[in-house]
C-alpha cells in the first residue's frame, strides 16, 4: 500500500523507513522496503560504543546497589546518555563539520529493497533498480540511472545523464562525468595491494561520454578518457586515451571506428 502526500504528489510504500535529516522532491515514487537515510559507519560504531558505555554503566549501578544493602558504598549512580539517531549528526571527530542530511531531487523512482545511506545527495530524475546501495558521501547529478543489486560505496561523484547497469560496483572516491554509460557486472577499484600496503583508495575517473562494456575490470587510479569506449570483459591496467578502444585483458588500445566516434545519446525518461 502506498501513502500519498498529495500537496506535492509523493508516493511512499508503508513499508519504506525514512530517517530523519531527509528531504525528498516532489513526485517522487518509493517503493516497498526502501530506506533511505541510513547511519553511517561512523555513527553506528557511536552507537555501539554508547551502548557498551550503557552497559558498564549498568554493571556499576549493580555493585553500588549491593554495596549499598551491605551498608557499604554510598557513591552517587550517573544514568548513562540516551544516544539517539536524530538529524544532528555531524561528520568528523567530535560533531565537527557540515550536517549530514540526505537530498533526494524531484520525479525519482526508488525500486524495492534500495538503501541510500545518510550524507547523499541526489539531483532530479533518479531512478534505480532492486536492491541498489548507494553509501554515504555520494553526490549524483540529474537523469541518472542507478540499475538493479548496483553498489555504489561512498565519498564518489557521479554526473548528470549517467546510466549504471546492473551488478555494478562504484568504490570509494571515483568519479564519474556527465553522459558516461556503465555496463552490467563492471567491477571498478580503488586498492592496488589490498591489506598489503597502506594506499590512499583511488577509484577510477571516467571522463565526460565514455562507455564501459559488461565484465570490464578497470585498476585503481585508471582514467578513462572523454569519449573513449571499453569493451565488454577488458581488463584496464592503464589510462585510456580519449575516443580509444580498450579491449582484452590487459587491454590494448585501438583507434574508435567512424560510427562510434560520438558522445553517447542519453536521454531524459518521461
Amino acid at each position: 500500500m502506498f501513502v500519498s502526500f498529495v500537496s506535492f504528489i509523493l508516493m511512499i510504500h508503508e513499508t519504506a523507513i525514512i530517517y530523519r535529516a531527509v528531504r525528498i522532491g516532489k513526485n517522487a515514487v518509493i517503493c516497498e522496503n526502501v530506506i533511505i537515510g541510513y547511519p553511517t559507519a561512523e555513527m553506528l560504531r557511536s552507537i555501539r560504543k554508547g551502548v557498551r558505555t550503557a552497559e558498564k554503566g549498568e554493571e556499576r549501578r549493580e555493585r553500588i546497589r549491593g554495596a549499598a544493602a551491605e551498608g557499604g558504598e554510598k557513591e552517587t549512580v550517573k544514568t548513562a546518555e540516551r544516544i539517539e539517531w536524530g538529524g544532528e549528526e555531524s561528520e568528523g571527530e567530535g560533531g565537527e563539520g557540515r550536517k549530514l542530511r540526505t537530498i533526494i531531487g524531484d520525479n525519482a523512482i526508488i525500486r524495492s529493497n534500495t538503501v541510500i545511506y545518510r550524507g547523499v545527495e541526489i539531483g532530479d530524475d533518479f531512478e534505480t533498480g532492486h536492491n541498489a546501495v548507494i553509501r554515504e558521501g555520494t553526490k549524483i547529478g540529474n537523469n541518472v540511472l542507478v540499475g538493479t543489486n548496483t553498489v555504489i560505496e561512498g565519498n564518489t561523484i557521479i554526473g548528470n545523464n549517467v546510466r549504471i547497469q546492473s551488478c555494478a560496483f562504484i568504490p570509494i572516491n571515483t568519479r564519474i562525468e556527465d553522459d558516461v554509460f556503465i555496463g552490467p557486472n563492471a567491477v571498478l577499484t580503488n586498492d592496488k595491494y589490498p591489506l598489503r600496503m597502506e594506499e590512499p583508495l583511488e577509484g577510477p575517473r571516467i571522463r565526460r561520454g565514455a562507455s564501459v562494456g559488461a565484465n570490464a575490470v578497470i585498476l585503481p587510479g585508471v582514467e578513462i578518457g572523454e569519449g573513449a569506449f571499453v569493451a565488454a570483459g577488458a581488463v584496464v591496467t592503464k589510462d585510456v586515451p580519449a575516443w580509444t578502444l580498450a579491449v582484452g585483458s590487459p587491454a590494448k588500445f585501438l583507434p574508435l571506428k567512424e560510427h562510434l566516434n560520438v558522445l553517447n545519446r542519453i536521454r531524459k525518461r518521461e
